[in-house]
């Protein structure tokens, strides 16, 4: 919820000429990210690779393996759409959990790892809804 939201937000900003983007928090806490195609094959990769057995835990993580703040996810957002307002964080919000990452050690063992680069998945996800309101002609 925090990258469509923060797309969403910024996005409405540029479109609307708003010179202010309320943030919450602080922007300090920590969050692994992963794109919804990774995922995705993550999840053939483990259907094909991997069998748990009875002494083996029966999950995985699935992650990047790379966290990033929320103080830096907006700032990349803002470089990708392109607003040129000022961001006020409001640290009466809560910033919620510190850290929110995982342990992706088991997946990596057996031979996957993430191939969409962060900025690159972010800056297609940006792209693609910006396009599905071009698509759609309504205003942001």
């Amino acid at each position: 919820h925090v990258i469509p939201g923060l797309i969403r937000r910024f996005c409405e900003a540029v479109d609307k000429n708003e010179e202010i983007v309320n943030c919450w928090g602080t922007g300090n806490a920590i969050r692994e990210f992963l794109h919804v195609d990774d995922f995705a094959d993550s999840c053939i990769f483990a259907l094909e690779k991997w069998s748990p057995n009875n002494n083996d835990i029966s999950f995985l993580n699935v992650g990047t393996g790379k966290s990033i703040s929320i103080k830096e996810l907006v700032t990349i957002i803002i470089k990708i759409t392109g607003f040129k307002g000022k961001v006020l964080w409001d640290e009466t919000k809560p910033d919620g959990t510190p850290i929110k990452v995982l342990d992706i050690n088991r997946l990596k063992e057996l031979g996957w790892q993430s191939s969409i680069e962060f900025k690159e998945g972010l800056k297609k996800t940006i792209n693609e809804f910006k396009n599905s309101y071009k698509d759609q002609d309504i205003r942001l």
